[in-house]
C-alpha cells in the first residue's frame, strides 16, 4: 500500500459500522474483525505484508482504535502521501506520518481506545457423559454378598 488515498477509502467504509476495533498486527500483516453494535454486520481486514512497500512488526500486538478519531487522522494526508504508522509495545498512542517526495513529513498523534472484548463464539457443547454399565453374573453377585 503506498497510497495514503487506500487507507482513508478503507477507513471511510469501516467507521460508520464499527465505531472502535481491534487491529491486529503481526509479522504477516494487518487485520480486523469486528461486529457493528447492533450485531447485524461483520467487518473483516486483512492488509497483507506483501502489499506495503515497507512492512515491519517486531511482535504482535493489538491495536485498540477508534475509527472516527483514525479518519479525522487521515485527512491531513494527501492521496498521493506514503503513510507510515508507529507504535510502541503498551502504547497508549500510535504515530501517522504523512509525505511524499518534496512535501515535508507531517506527523499526527492518535490516542488508542481501550481494547474492546473478543467477539465471543458460541459455547461448545460437551457430549453427554458416556454411561458405563458393568454386568456381573450372580455367581459373582451372591459371593460378595455373602
Amino acid at each position: 500500500m503506498t497510497e495514503g488515498g487506500m487507507l482513508k477509502k478503507i477507513t471511510e467504509a469501516m467507521k460508520d459500522l464499527v465505531t472502535e476495533a481491534n487491529f491486529d498486527c503481526t509479522g504477516t500483516g494487518i487485520s480486523l474483525q469486528a461486529m457493528d453494535s447492533s450485531h447485524v454486520s461483520l467487518v473483516g481486514l486483512l492488509l497483507r505484508a506483501d502489499g506495503f512497500d515497507h512492512f515491519r512488526c517486531d511482535r504482535n500486538i493489538s491495536l485498540g482504535i477508534n475509527l472516527g478519531s483514525m479518519g479525522k487522522v487521515l485527512k491531513c494526508c494527501n492521496n498521493d502521501d506514503i503513510v507510515t504508522l508507529k507504535a510502541e509495545d503498551n502504547a497508549d498512542a500510535m504515530t501517522f506520518m504523512f509525505g511524499a517526495g518534496h512535501r515535508s513529513i507531517l506527523s499526527r498523534l492518535l490516542r488508542l481506545a481501550p481494547l474492546p472484548p473478543r467477539a465471543r463464539s458460541p459455547p461448545v457443547r460437551s457430549p453427554p457423559p458416556c454411561a458405563r454399565a458393568q454386568r456381573t453374573s450372580r455367581r459373582t453377585a451372591s459371593r460378595t454378598s455373602s
